[in-house]
């Protein structure tokens, strides 16, 4: 009887990994798969083989290898997709049910009882190559595709790049007998205070206050020129709009690039000026280039491909019951990141200037891991990165919640952490606080029409500008034109102002702009 050739053992096992990893690509290198994947080669074919000196029947192995195989290497992913499935109150997405039926399912395809019903194994074996191969080569195709279409696109970007307003520089000069040091500090996602009291019942008048005492001017009308992280930094710190780009594209590497190697830096640096930075935890913001790149020590021996790899199969669930930890990911590495860059903060007056400081604080923004006192929260949902908006995990009172939980601890260390910067530094810094968007318990990826625009573009914006240079402010003025007021005032720039601007667009083409023209309430449920 003539062989049949089997390898569905191998491609069951190699599929969810370069599935995930084309799903996290471009924020992770291949380079990182270079352990994880031969590793996993090696243990299905080890299991493969001692199955087969046991049952002495290449096919019966190769079934039960498969089916141990997908039944542990697709358990976290199909955690992902059914958590929030409910049947009335009762929560059907809990390891505590879910993973017991995910057992049985894959026990009994593994099991003696199923192979008797087989009749014929060899057409159960071509199923099983053609299934694996099908998948395989549907995720690489899909990845390759998109891959080429970003590089025609980015073809398209190159021949559309050539207005003016994208000059890498702007001529400075200095106008002082020293260079102040300028800190840029991001809270991601925080709200202005009149949107938190109509829509969230919040009241922010102390921290408010708070800024105000310090000398700080606070723009009560700030809007964000725009609702996506990315997007909204690369305007801010290229003092410009993002005109040109295609809107069916989705590639997000232009933006990340503005953002790496910013026209605002580039200018500063003729003067003396270093980069210094702490690790936001978030790709398209990680200096890693800066001058001075700060990050808590690394722990744990897995990158961040293999953390996920581990978390998108059966070893999610000792995850979660916390017999495994993982504090350089997950929740943890936001509490980490988090109390790394209030540690920091207070240090870098002392650091031989002048400097641009760069900090983005991935919070209030979710996920939420942190209560009002600072106590370490650990959601019950996946850990799937910082989705919001419509993609978040979890009903609108648990956002409104989790968001003011989080924003009150972020006011303690703001509290805490301006002062120094303030008093500590020789002469008087330039620091802008400000976010990047606002919050998104009522943000639909998909549509301008169901959001609340108010929410997500009404931002704490607010500016300690030493001497007169808080003079040139007002009270609607948008990110985009904060560097230029800056630039205008303490080194002799001649960029003036543009158009305070906002713009919606969908997380999947991100350069498809809608100006929001009017603050539309009709998405808006307080």
């Amino acid at each position: 009887m003539k062989k049949r050739l089997i390898f569905h053992p191998l491609l069951f096992a190699l599929y969810p990994a370069l599935e995930l990893y084309f799903n996290l690509s471009p924020e992770v290198e291949f380079s990182q798969t270079w352990r994880a994947l031969p590793l996993l080669m090696a243990l299905t074919a080890l299991l493969w083989y001692a199955l087969r000196r046991r049952y002495h029947d290449a096919q019966r192995a190769a079934l039960v290898t498969t089916a141990l195989v997908a039944g542990f290497m697709f358990y976290g992913f199909a955690y992902r997709a059914l958590w929030s499935l409910s049947i009335g109150n009762f929560r059907v997405g809990r390891h505590a049910i879910l993973f017991p039926l995910w057992l049985a399912f894959w026990g009994f395809i593994a099991s003696p009882a199923a192979w008797r019903r087989i009749r014929d194994p060899q057409w159960l074996t071509t199923l099983l190559n053609a299934v694996a191969a099908f998948a395989l080569l549907i995720s690489v195709g899909r990845y390759g595709f998109t891959a080429l279409r970003a590089q025609r696109i980015a073809g398209t970007e190159a021949a559309t790049s050539a207005a003016p307003e994208v000059e890498k520089t702007v001529p400075l000069h200095v106008t002082g007998e020293t260079l102040p040091d300028i800190y840029y500090l991001i809270v991601d996602g925080y709200g202005r205070a009149d949107m938190l009291q109509a829509l969230y019942a919040f009241d922010n008048g102390d921290f408010v206050r708070f800024l105000t005492k310090q000398g700080f001017y606070v723009a009560a009308g700030s809007q964000s020129n725009y609702v996506q992280t990315a997007l909204s930094l690369a305007s801010s710190l290229n003092m410009r709009y993002l005109e040109g780009y295609p809107p069916q594209s989705g590639d997000r590497g232009p933006l990340i690039q503005l953002i790496q190697d910013s026209r605002l830096y580039r200018s500063l640096a003729p003067l003396g000026y270093r980069l210094v930075t702490v690790d936001s935890g978030y790709t398209p913001t990680r200096l890693t280039s800066a001058q001075v790149f700060l990050a808590p020590p690394a722990r744990g021996g897995l990158n961040s491909y293999e953390t996920m790899l581990f978390l998108s199969s059966a070893g999610v669930v000792l995850a979660d019951a916390g017999w495994v930890t993982f504090p350089s990911f997950g929740y943890g590495m936001h509490q980490t990141l988090t109390r790394y860059t209030f540690e920091t903060l207070p240090q870098l007056p002392a650091l031989p200037g002048p400097k641009l400081v760069f900090i983005h604080v991935m919070s209030p923004h979710p996920p939420f891991v942190f209560d009002r006192e600072g106590n370490p929260i650990t959601p019950d949902s996946p850990y799937v990165g910082g989705l919001d908006g419509s993609f978040f995990y979890g009903s609108l009172a648990e956002y409104q919640q989790g968001y003011l939980e989080q924003l009150q601890y972020i006011n303690t260390l703001l509290s805490e952490t301006l002062p120094v910067l303030q008093t500590a530094s020789e002469t008087p810094p330039i620091i802008v606080l400000q976010a990047d968007h606002g919050p998104g318990a009522f943000l639909d990826w998909n549509s301008a029409e169901r959001t609340c625009l108010w929410e997500r573009t009404a931002i704490l914006n607010a500016y300690y500008l030493p001497g007169d240079g808080a003079e040139r402010l007002y009270d609607t003025i948008t990110p985009v034109n904060s560097f230029r007021v800056i630039l205008d005032a303490y080194f002799g720039a001649e960029l003036g102002l543009l158009e305070d601007v906002s713009y919606y667009s969908p997380w999947e083409q991100p350069y498809r702009f809608f100006p929001v023209t009017t603050l539309d309430f009709a998405a808006c449920h307080p």
